[in-house]
């Protein structure tokens, strides 16, 4: 079975997206993004540190493609996941982030309550935010974008 010109065309333009990604991905390892959250962003007016949770840097230093984590409530997954996404924003331009949450209202509690308040607590973090970008359910960080729907 051969492939049109066009889904050959689209094809070509999925691999190269991929490769991008990776070579991007690839250049903040996931120990990088754990320095940065140690560095640049503050819980509770400190900078943030994984004492008493050093599992939620097992999982942000998982190599895998997919990590699945069977959990309880109130273990901090939310918030590590958030700070992550914020890191890689800010890490590797032209990056995008979307969450898919089950309402227009439990995306903008998000925003207010895990994402607004990493961002708020961060020089770092409040210098890049584009103020043309920058809503309850969109926030740019140079050419990244963090999505909440």
């Amino acid at each position: 079975m051969s492939m049109s010109n066009s889904e050959l065309k689209d094809s070509q333009v999925f691999r190269r997206h991929i490769a991008r990604l990776r070579s991007s991905l690839a250049a903040h390892s996931q120990d990088t993004i754990c320095n940065f959250l140690t560095e640049y962003t503050f819980l509770k007016g400190k900078p943030f540190n994984f004492l008493g949770h050093e599992y939620q840097r097992k999982i942000l230093e998982d190599k895998s493609q997919e990590i699945v984590i069977p959990k309880a409530a109130q273990l901090g997954l939310s918030e590590i996941m958030a700070r992550m996404s914020l890191a890689r924003c800010a890490l590797s331009d032209g990056f995008s982030v979307i969450y898919t949450l089950p309402a227009a209202t439990a995306a903008q509690n998000f925003m207010k309550t895990r994402i607004n308040p990493v961002i708020d607590s961060s020089p770092y973090l409040k210098e890049l935010v584009s103020k043309d970008n920058d809503s309850a359910s969109i926030k740019q960080f140079g050419e990244s974008f963090l999505y909440l729907k």
